[in-house]
């Protein structure tokens, strides 16, 4: 066998690399999109059943373009600009996947070529039960267990999932093989047992069993998906309700504190203190509230000596500098903390803080002063809270026409100021066991282009869902965004789809078994047949050369016997005429009758078999003419009634007076008559012989029917059977002696069937027999 030089084979196996890649990537990535969420899993992994193929068509070659088809494929799921940092960070975990995904192959492809030879278009069914078994379940528990193992080692999955993570791999592998290896091995495989037709006839049938199949799960993951999506928004609809509701109380609680002032002609602290401590009882959330008053510059001395009053260790006001307070500089007004009630661990040195200093603080302020409502500030960090933590702050201005004795002209008193920590109002606001389910984001956009964080836990993965919505706080824009977390995914999925797309993929691989078989059996009995018919074209023609020289034969012989057999019966003819005038004795004329009988006996004979020739050859031609049947039946009968005579038997003639002509080959009538005579005298011992001719027409055609009966030891069924066949006799035992050769009655239905008629037999054994010929009046000549 010639071989390709070294560079073509290179150039070659390069060749098949990349497109054993490609094919890989290929297919991967149309097998992603069958994954079943949360995560990449799929019941049915079409690489695995390529590579398999591949690896049984072409041997271990095509092991590089599968590892690296797989290698391409995990990037792919981890890395979105490919950028070198994120491919680098990805390979740890595609190239063991490929080299399981290669080993695979090749343990698969190992143990199917010591079954049986490949390549094989799969017709015997042991061979497509051991491809089922070995490529399958078997070889699939490596890529499964060293894929695994990997992800576990990296910490990807944990100990917990590790199983079911396995098993679904292992699945996936499974019926990726059973699927699409014995349709690609039938689809490439060209031999006489596996024409082009058994292709088609498994192939789109398996094809569109897995179209169907691939529908049917689309369904399913569609509808899966819509409940599930129906689920998470009614579970994200509660949470969300509950946070804006929980800010709503926020709002609420810092106007029932100026309730207090407006309903009041003096609050001191202690008042407040105490409504604050009966307030936070119903909205829990509010970790500090205070009363913030605005102190002109011409009353900071008198406000401030009131400060040094109740004994304040900074008994003016301060803003922050530095991580410390200081003395407040001169300005038109400061609003400095007056009264101040927390849950937390604030101190008293917060009273007399100026929060105009600080410039989220003065802008909500103003803002608060101007529109006449509730301002919330942006996030700010709490410098008095121990941790440090991100809070809002609510000013709700206060002005001197809301109070009960206040002037009219509505001058600005002060703030009241609440307080929340982001992270306990979210915990507060949602419902317990939310983190296990939910995942939740929250953002302050009033300024779109640079949005604020306020609260956001760590994404697992990103999801596909997700419930988003933006509602006003404050006169801030807060934006709110929720996503499943993979546990909840799981628990709302359920095992329904997992169903379906592996009972469709089972029912895709039992169809494709079921076609392999099927057609394979058809495929050897075709051959079979092809074969047996080759073999019987082959006997058909040797049968005929034999027959042509039998036939040959038998009409060279047959001159050649009748030659000298008229001689021979001539020459004692004349011998007998001529007994009188010789004086022979009677002994020799009996020995000369002996002759002549003897030799009329074996001409008849001669002619038999002739025409019996003539008829397998299909060379016997009627002489047809319109014959008078009186006249026939009267030579016959000329012919026939001396022999009745000498045997002692009655000899009568029946024929009906409707009958006239016949359309027939008179020497061959006059012979079916004489064959049915000769037949009747041989099997009757005593009694009489009929002959009756009678009008009938069969299927709508006119004829006569020809009947001799006879009163002999009758035919049983069981040798009635046999009356028709050439050379053969019924037991001779049970009659007197019987001469002949077998084709008396065989010539008979020959020329019967020739003129278009029918030969019938009735008889009881002891009682006689009665043979027919119908003959139609005209016959068609083919």
């Amino acid at each position: 066998m010639p071989t390709l030089p070294h560079s073509n084979r290179l150039l070659h196996n390069l060749m098949l690399t990349l497109i054993i890649a490609a094919l890989y990537f290929v297919s991967g990535r149309l097998g992603l999109l069958m994954a079943i969420p949360p995560g990449f899993a799929t019941a049915v992994w079409p690489p695995s059943g390529l590579a398999v193929a591949a690896a049984l068509l072409y041997g271990p070659r095509v092991l590089p373009g599968v590892f690296l088809g797989s290698t391409l494929v995990n990037l792919s799921l981890s890395v979105e600009q490919w950028q070198w940092s994120d491919i680098q960070a990805a390979l740890p975990v595609a190239i063991p996947i490929a080299v399981g995904s290669s080993l695979q192959a090749w343990v698969a492809s190992a143990l199917v070529r010591r079954s049986f030879t490949i390549p094989s278009p799969l017709i015997d069914p042991r061979e497509i039960l051991l491809l089922s078994l070995l490529a399958g379940p078997m070889a699939c528990l490596i890529a499964a267990s060293v894929g695994t193992a990997t992800l576990y080692s990296l910490e990807l999955v944990t100990l917990t999932n590790a199983p079911i993570g396995w098993f679904t791999w292992w699945v996936g592998d499974v019926i990726g093989v059973l699927v699409f290896t014995p349709l690609i091995l039938v689809m490439v495989t060209k031999t006489p047992n596996n024409p082009i037709g058994r292709r088609l006839q498994v192939s789109l049938p398996l094809i569109l069993a897995f179209a169907l199949a691939i529908v049917v799960f689309f369904w399913a993951r569609s509808t899966e998906q819509a409940r599930i999506d129906d689920n998470f928004s009614r579970r994200a609809l509660i949470e969300e309700q509950g946070l804006e509701r929980h800010a709503s109380n926020m709002v609420s609680a810092v106007g029932a504190i100026k309730g207090l002032y407006a309903a009041s002609n003096f609050v001191d602290s202690n008042e407040f203190s105490r409504f604050y401590a009966e307030l936070v009882e119903h909205y829990s959330g509010l970790e500090a509230a205070a009363w913030v008053k605005r102190v002109p510059l011409e009353e900071r001395e008198a406000f401030e000596s009131a400060l040094s009053e109740q004994e304040f260790s900074s008994p003016y006001i301060r803003v922050p500098k530095i991580g410390e307070t200081v003395p407040a500089p001169q300005q038109a007004e400061y609003f400095p903390i007056f009264y101040n009630a927390s849950r937390l661990s604030f101190s008293n040195p917060v009273i007399g803080l100026d929060l105009s200093a600080e410039a989220l603080r003065l802008a909500a302020m103003r803002k608060a002063r101007a529109e006449h409502r509730l301002i919330a500030t942006a996030p700010i960090t709490l410098t008095s809270s121990p941790n440090a933590e991100p809070a809002i702050i609510l000013f709700l201005p206060l002005f001197s026409d809301e109070l009960p004795k206040g002037d009219a002209d509505g001058e600005l008193l002060g703030f009241i100021v609440g307080m929340f920590v982001i992270d306990n109002f979210v915990n507060s606001a949602l419902s317990v066991g939310r983190e296990r389910d939910l995942i939740l984001h929250i953002s302050d956009v009033t300024n779109p282009d640079q949005p604020i964080e306020l609260y956001h836990e760590q994404e697992h993965q990103q999801s596909d869902i997700g419930w988003e919505k933006i509602f006003d706080f404050g006169s801030r824009q807060w934006h709110i965004r929720l996503t499943p977390t993979p546990q909840y995914l799981r628990e709302l999925h359920g095992h329904t789809i997992w169903w379906v797309l592996m009972g469709g993929m089972l029912f895709v691989w039992l169809t494709g078994a079921l076609l392999l078989i099927l057609t394979g059996r058809e495929s050897l009995v075709r051959q079979e047949v092809i074969e047996k018919t080759q073999q019987l074209r082959h006997a058909l023609h040797k049968a005929n050369d034999a027959s042509e020289a039998k036939s040959r034969f038998l009409a060279s012989m047959s001159h050649e016997l009748r030659t000298p057999l008229n001689s021979i019966i001539g020459f004692t003819s004349r011998l007998l005429r001529k007994a009188g005038d010789r004086d022979f004795d009677q002994r020799t004329v009996d020995s000369l009758t002996t002759i002549e009988r003897n030799g009329q006996h074996l001409l008849e004979l001669i002619n038999d078999i002739l025409d019996v020739t003539k008829i397998e050859a299909g060379e016997m031609v009627l002489n047809l003419e319109s014959i008078q049947v009186q006249e026939v039946v009267d030579e016959v009968s000329k012919k026939i009634a001396p022999l009745l005579s000498a045997e002692g038997l009655d000899y009568r003639v029946l024929v009906d007076k409707a009958v006239g002509h016949l359309q027939a080959d008179r020497r061959r009538l006059v012979q079916i008559l004489l064959n049915l005579f000769s037949n009747a005298l041989k099997f009757t011992e005593q009694g009489s012989i009929t002959l009756e001719v009678t009008p009938e027409t069969r299927s709508q055609q006119a004829g006569l029917r020809f009947s001799v009966t006879d009163t002999g030891i009758g035919i049983s069924s069981q040798d009635q059977q046999r009356l028709f066949q050439r050379f053969s006799q019924i037991d001779s035992r049970v009659t007197k002696t019987v001469e002949g050769t077998g084709l008396g009655l065989v010539l008979v239905k020959e020329f019967a069937e020739i003129h278009g008629g029918e030969v019938e037999v009735c008889s009881e054994v002891g009682k006689g027999s009665q043979f027919s010929v119908w003959l139609p009046l005209t016959v068609t000549v083919d």
